[in-house]
C-alpha cells in the first residue's frame, strides 16, 4: 500500500484522534475554572470576612475590626444583554450578635430593600443593576459592568442603626464568567454604606464556541459555493441533492448561530463577519442554481447517437478467414484462389 492511500485513510482517524484530546482539554480548562471561580473572594481583606487568632469571627471595615456583622455572599444569577440589567444574588449570613438572627434587620441592595424576620431561613434578595459599560455587538467579548449601593440597618427607617457588612464573592463559570467587589464606601460619618461594582464576561469556553460556529458557518458557505462554481465553469449536470442542500443551509445558518450559549439577538459584529456572508453566499449560489436548472429543463441534452457495431471474427479460426473463390482481375487476368 502506498503512503499516500495509507495517510489518506488514517485521516479521518486523526481527524477524530485530534477532536477528542480538544474536547478533553477544554473540559479539563472548564473544570479548573470553574473550581477557581467558585471560591469565595476576599477573605480577611479589607471589608471582608475574617478569623482573628482567637478563633472568632471578625468584619475589618472602616477602619475599626466588628464581632457584631454580616456576611455579604455575592452570587451570580443573569445578565439581561437586551435590557443592559445584572443580576446577582445577595445572600447574608450574620456573626456575633447578628449570627441566625436577622430579625428587624433591612438590607438595601440598589433599588431593592427587605426586611428579614426571625423566620427567615437563608436571608437574601436579587439585586438587579444597570449596566454601565458593554456592548453586545462586541459578542463574544463583551463585557458588562455596574454598580449598586448596598448597606443595612436596625428598623424600618434609613437613619437607623447601620449595621458593619463584610463582602465575599462567589464566581459563577459557564457561559459567562462573574466578579464583584468593593468600588468605594460611603465616607460620611457613621453610615457604613458600600458601592458594590460588578463585571460580567463571557467565559472563554464561549469565546472559543463562537468563533467555531463562526468557522463552520464560513465552511458550509465556502464549500456550497465551490460546488456552484464547479457546476457552473465546468459544465458538470446539476443534481437534484445539490440544488435542495440550497435552502436547507440558508435556513440552518440563524439556527446554527444561536447554537452558541446565551448569545444576544442577531446582529453582532461576528454576526456580521460570519453568518450574513454565508447568507449571502449560499444566497446567491442558490438562485444561479435556479437559474442553471431552469436552463437545462428548457435545454435537454441532445441523445447521444448510436454506436456501430463492428462485426467480431475472433470466434472463426485463422482458416476460414482466408479468402476463397474467384476474383476478377483488374489487369485482364482471371485470379483463382484455392484453399
Amino acid at each position: 500500500m502506498a503512503v499516500t492511500d495509507l495517510l489518506r485513510r488514517a485521516c479521518p482517524v486523526i481527524a477524530g484522534l485530534f477532536y477528542i484530546a480538544v474536547v478533553i482539554a477544554l473540559n479539563v480548562v472548564f473544570i479548573k475554572q470553574g473550581q477557581n471561580e467558585l471560591k469565595p473572594k476576599g477573605l480577611c481583606a479589607n471589608n471582608a470576612y475574617c478569623v482573628d487568632a482567637n478563633g472568632n469571627d471578625i468584619v475589618t471595615t472602616y477602619g475599626q475590626t466588628w464581632s457584631d456583622a454580616i456576611l455579604v455572599s455575592a452570587h451570580f444569577v443573569s445578565l439581561d444583554v437586551g435590557s443592559e440589567k445584572i443580576t446577582f444574588r445577595m445572600t447574608l449570613s450574620g456573626i456575633g450578635k447578628y449570627a441566625a438572627n436577622l430579625a428587624n434587620v433591612t438590607f438595601v441592595a440598589g433599588d431593592v430593600s427587605k426586611k428579614f424576620d426571625i423566620t427567615a431561613v437563608e436571608p437574601g434578595l436579587d439585586a438587579t443593576m444597570s449596566a454601565t459599560d458593554g456592548d453586545p455587538s462586541t459578542f463574544p467579548f463583551d463585557a458588562h459592568t455596574g454598580d449598586a449601593l448596598v448597606y443595612a440597618f436596625i428598623g424600618t427607617q434609613a437613619p437607623g442603626n447601620y449595621i458593619p457588612l463584610g463582602f465575599q464573592n462567589v464566581g459563577f463559570t459557564g457561559s459567562f464568567t462573574a466578579k464583584a467587589f468593593i468600588q468605594a464606601t460611603d465616607p460620611t460619618p457613621n453610615q457604613l454604606r458600600y458601592s458594590v461594582g460588578v463585571n460580567v464576561s463571557r467565559s472563554a469556553t464561549t469565546k472559543l464556541f463562537a468563533i467555531l460556529v463562526a468557522a463552520v458557518q464560513w465552511g458550509l458557505s465556502l464549500g456550497y459555493g465551490l460546488m456552484t462554481t464547479d457546476i457552473r465553469f465546468k459544465g458538470r449536470k446539476l443534481e437534484l441533492p445539490i440544488l435542495a442542500m440550497g435552502p436547507g443551509l440558508l435556513f440552518a445558518m440563524p439556527g446554527i448561530r444561536n447554537s452558541t450559549p446565551n448569545a444576544p439577538p442577531i446582529g453582532t459584529q461576528l454576526d456580521m463577519a460570519s453568518l450574513f456572508f454565508a447568507m449571502a453566499v449560499i444566497g446567491l449560489c442558490l438562485v444561479s442554481n435556479m437559474i442553471r436548472f431552469l436552463w437545462e429543463a428548457s435545454h435537454p441534452a441532445p441523445a447521444k447517437p448510436a454506436e456501430s457495431k463492428k462485426p467480431d471474427y475472433s470466434a472463426y479460426p485463422a482458416a476460414d478467414m482466408a479468402p476463397q473463390g474467384y476474383f476478377p482481375a483488374s489487369g485482364g487476368a482471371d485470379m483463382v484462389i484455392r484453399s
